[in-house]
């Protein structure tokens, strides 16, 4: 099985983006790195006069704002934050369509790159741009699923799939399965009616108790609650800061990725897999049954 690799310089960084909650909570760890050099690209006059505020309230001198495009073309790695927001309510397609339009018009300076996709729907979006670019394309949505996760379940040891609770498997050290989102529709529906209708109604103490129910969902009930309530996206932005420790260290580290899988005598694949040392962390088998058993994924995601 073939996993896309990355590009081997990642040494100048330029994030595309970057005055909404990501971008913020990035902004620390861009700024104590030593191994590399960051440039905030703004696409106009206001988000430039936004980040210079940013980084003084941040107190750095580390990073530099740039509205020229040579500084995407002169960067080794781009990480594409800019674009409209996950919503409660609103629709992935919807969604896609907003931040594809918005992606497309930094296609021109992305070749021959290191490109990590913030930018939801992100395994949708990334796909769709790692079709069009000669370039290493990782989403880097499951890993921000996997700090949560690991915060909460230490028994979980990798995930499998997208950045969607209804398109991930979670499995412990011995590659049991122990939450198969394609077949708990059902809950994940439920889950997210009663949250919305205990903050609707304004009942706390009954959205506390539903948050904090000690289940294998925990992680997502929290994480959900925190994107509505909440104005902070450390969890996403450590993602990014380890995709970019693991280019550093060249994949030394147990990191997830959304990225194109080649099995053998399949179709490619864009799939959330765990990655070390540039390789699938977990079984092979555990790979192709996951494929196997989701036929609807591997028509979503094919190359």
């Amino acid at each position: 099985m073939i996993v896309q690799r990355p590009r081997d310089s990642v040494g100048r960084v330029c994030v595309i983006g970057g005055t909404g909650a990501v971008g913020q909570s990035l902004i620390p760890l861009l700024s104590q790195s030593k191994h590399w050099q960051t440039t905030y690209y703004a696409a106009n006059d206001h988000q430039h006069c936004r980040l210079l505020a940013s980084f003084q309230d941040h107190l750095t001198n580390a990073l530099t704002v740039s509205n020229a495009v040579d500084s995407i073309l002169d960067a080794d790695t781009v990480i594409l934050l800019a674009g409209e927001r996950t919503s409660s309510g609103g629709s992935k397609d919807g969604l896609f369509e907003a931040n594809r339009s918005i992606a497309h018009q930094y296609l021109p300076y992305l070749n021959g790159k290191n490109l990590l996709v913030v930018s939801n729907p992100c395994t949708r979006l990334a796909r769709h741009l790692q079709q069009r670019l000669d370039a290493f394309v990782v989403g880097v949505g499951v890993q921000n699923d996997y700090n949560r996760i690991r915060y909460q379940c230490p028994t979980v040891e990798f995930i499998i799939g997208a950045h969607n609770l209804n398109e991930l498997q979670l499995f412990d050290k011995q590659s049991r399965c122990l939450f198969d989102g394609f077949s708990n529709h059902a809950t994940y529906q439920t889950t997210r009616s009663l949250q919305d209708e205990l903050i609707g109604r304004g009942e706390n103490a009954a959205l506390r108790a539903q948050l904090t129910r000690p289940d294998i969902l925990r992680w997502w009930r929290l994480q959900r609650f925190h994107t509505l309530a909440n104005t902070s996206a450390h969890a996403c932005a450590r993602a990014v800061a380890q995709w970019l420790d693991t280019f550093a260290s060249n994949l030394d580290e147990l990191i997830h990725g959304e990225v194109m899988v080649q099995p053998q005598g399949r179709p490619a694949v864009f799939l959330g897999v765990p990655l070390k040392s540039g390789k699938l962390y977990c079984p092979t088998e555990i790979v192709e049954h996951f494929l196997d058993q989701n036929k609807g994924y591997v028509d979503r995601y094919a190359s």
